[in-house]
């Protein structure tokens, strides 16, 4: 299951301020300076094929600059702005930090150096998943569709059509760290190594509800926050029947309470009022998937 704890700023300083700062703003950054611009450029030789392109600020977007002096004039000017703000100049420096700020297992936390479309210049931070920077995989959601209780076939979920009786779609009832409650959310999860995302949808959603596909819908793909995160995942709809229902294997690290067989026209008033009906009124209704 997709899960992360992270604070993320955005910091950019207007054109103007870097032409007022002073040439001594960027060389007491050090030699250490010179050292994280190298470890940045390698990261990115290395990456980028995952990461993006680097975009063009001529053509109106958010361009990440490979240049060394405008790394560290950039360095500078968000060290200064820091200072200002009332950071010491050790704590001004972490804040201005350019590359991989902190990575463990599972994510990477990255600050780039930008020139935006309007001439200014500062840093923009996005959190990526490890998967993503090393293999592109973005992993999978997965909506459970039951079949024999009035599914039609595939345009009832594109095209919100009703069907005679009720279509019932399989929610996971997960409580969730970083909202500390409980959430309503179909299944997700990362992709294991040269697993395609049809298979990460099966596996995902057996190991989490039991439910075995029959077959597999791409709805599309979703970027639960395209502010912040890099990370585009592919989202099926999969049919499945009760019949064919076995158990879930959820992880020790999961806390999965329940799976619940809902009519169609049932979640999206949930998603309209962000709750889902008593007796399950505690469980908030807001997967972006």
């Amino acid at each position: 299951i997709f899960s992360c704890c992270f604070f993320v700023s955005f910091s950019f300083f207007p054109f103007e301020i870097s032409n007022m700062l002073s040439e001594s703003a960027t060389l007491e950054l050090g030699e250490s300076t010179n050292e994280e611009i190298d470890a940045y450029l390698r990261f990115l030789d290395t990456h980028l094929p995952n990461l993006g392109p680097l975009g063009s600020a001529s053509h109106g977007e958010i361009e990440i600059t490979r240049c060394p002096r405008t790394i560290a004039e950039i360095r500078s000017i968000v060290a200064q702005r820091c200072m200002e703000k009332g950071l010491s100049h050790a704590d001004a420096l972490l804040a201005a930090k350019i590359g991989v700020v902190h990575r463990d297992c599972y994510w990477m936390w990255i600050r780039d150096p930008v020139i935006f479309p309007s001439g200014a210049k500062g840093t923009y931070n996005r959190i990526v998943p490890s998967s993503v920077a090393s293999s592109g995989s973005h992993g999978v959601a997965v909506l459970p569709v039951v079949r024999g209780v009035g599914v039609l076939g595939t345009a009832d979920i594109h095209s919100g059509g009703a069907p005679s009786t009720p279509t019932l779609l399989a929610l996971s009832i997960v409580f969730r760290h970083a909202t500390r409650g409980w959430e309503a959310e179909i299944p997700r999860g990362a992709s294991d190594p040269a697993e395609t995302p049809e298979q990460t949808a099966r596996r995902e959603l057996k190991e989490e509800t039991g439910f075995v596909a029959e077959s597999l819908v791409l709805l599309g793909h979703v970027n639960s926050d395209s502010g912040e995160l890099t990370q585009t995942v592919p989202v099926f709809a999969a049919y499945v029947t009760e019949s064919a229902r076995g158990p879930a294997a959820t992880e020790p690290s999961e806390a999965i309470e329940a799976q619940l067989l809902l009519p169609l026209q049932q979640v999206k008033e949930a998603m309209v009022t962000g709750k889902l009906s008593p007796p399950h009124g505690y469980v908030s209704c807001r997967d972006p998937y």
